[in-house]
């Protein structure tokens, strides 16, 4: 029997999508540690990938999605964003932002549908996804940065290559800086999640809502200001790698403890 697809809806025989694509290898940092990837969900904790190396998939996306408007993406993210696995120093205007910034919305979620609990992730937002053909316009917000050293906190004489890790912000960090309206909105249900994961030395952070027009970023005069570049909305041309480097911040699953957000417009709904 079809199932539905996570991204389009519809209901078609399902494929398996990669989690983390294959032309990854050609662009990941030549360690002599060895390299493992690591997945994390706040229901879950820490989760080790037992798979081979870039092997993981989900089967919860249809063959046209796959094959088509999720390739496109992929094939458009690979020069930009391969560079950037390596470390290397790469400037971003306004397209190669998008590029980016589409990638970054797209394997996230992907990311998020491996934890092993299911994740409360609405499927509006995936449709949101997919109807954009990446990142959305006025319910996603972006910010990259940089991992320099890739050692793993954990596992001695490993190193940390592939990292992801979905949180809804709604349950996780009661000490999470808001606006008192955003407290409201929470208080009632709205939701607020957020996607982090790590390929090599590219570190991504998307914050996805439901109020469009709502102001994020890391807080002022911070390290965090210097150490995450904003990406979605675009703006004007970034350099990257930024000033400092996420490691700075602490860990990285405990990141959106640096942002702040505030309405600027009356709330709509989905």
């Amino acid at each position: 029997m079809a199932k539905h697809c996570r991204f389009c809806g519809a209901a078609r025989r399902l494929t398996k999508e990669h989690v983390w694509p294959g032309w990854l290898a050609v662009y990941m940092p030549k360690l002599k540690q060895q390299g493992y990837a690591e997945r994390w969900s706040s229901g879950s904790g820490r989760e080790g990938w037992r798979a081979p190396f870039l092997s993981a998939t989900v089967r919860e996306v249809c063959a046209d999605c796959n094959n088509g408007w999720m390739a496109a993406v992929e094939a458009a993210a690979k020069p930009i964003v391969g560079p950037m696995v390596m470390g290397q120093a790469v400037e971003l205007g306004a397209e190669a932002q998008t590029t980016v910034a589409n990638w970054v919305a797209v394997k996230g979620l992907i990311a998020a549908l491996t934890s092993k609990d299911a994740q409360p992730i609405p499927d509006y937002h995936f449709r949101r996804v997919a109807a954009a053909g990446g990142a959305p316009a006025n319910t996603m917000r972006m910010w990259i940065g940089r991992r320099r050293d890739l050692a793993s906190g954990t596992r001695p004489g490993h190193v940390t290559l592939l990292n992801s890790h979905f949180m809804p912000l709604t349950n996780v960090f009661r000490q999470f800086p808001a606006h008192p309206e955003i407290e409201r909105y929470r208080a009632e249900g709205g939701v607020f999640n957020a996607l982090v994961f790590q390929a090599g030395h590219f570190f991504a952070l998307a914050f996805q809502h439901d109020w469009p027009g709502l102001l994020a970023r890391p807080r002022p005069r911070t390290k965090a200001s210097h150490a995450l570049l904003p990406i979605w909305p675009t703006g004007s041309g970034v350099q990257w790698p930024p000033p400092r480097s996420v490691d700075e911040l602490g860990d990285p699953h405990k990141i959106t403890q640096f942002l702040e957000i505030a309405p600027i417009v009356p709330l709509i709904g989905p």
